[in-house]
């Protein structure tokens, strides 16, 4: 949605993404694997606002997960090195 031609659509999906991302900054989620494996197909994205938002996703997520990421860094690496 986020790379949708419809101007109206594409800012709705980023909204909807910046709310859910300063939701998920205030919670106590400990599972963050999921997320970056989606963020991993979306960083090669040829859609540059799909990269761009992914990029941000997996720099806070890099923020709230700190250590506990010790085991995705090589998924990290891969994903924000393409």
């Amino acid at each position: 949605m986020l790379s949708d031609g419809n101007r109206e659509i594409s800012q709705a999906a980023h909204y909807a993404l910046t709310e859910f991302l300063d939701e998920l900054k205030s919670s106590n989620v400990n599972e963050f694997g999921p997320m970056l494996k989606i963020l991993q197909y979306q960083c090669p994205s040829k859609d540059k606002t799909n990269r761009y938002s992914a990029l941000v996703w997996t720099k806070e997520i890099i923020v709230l997960g700190d250590v506990r990421l010790a085991p995705y860094y090589y998924q990290i690496l891969l994903s924000i090195m393409y």
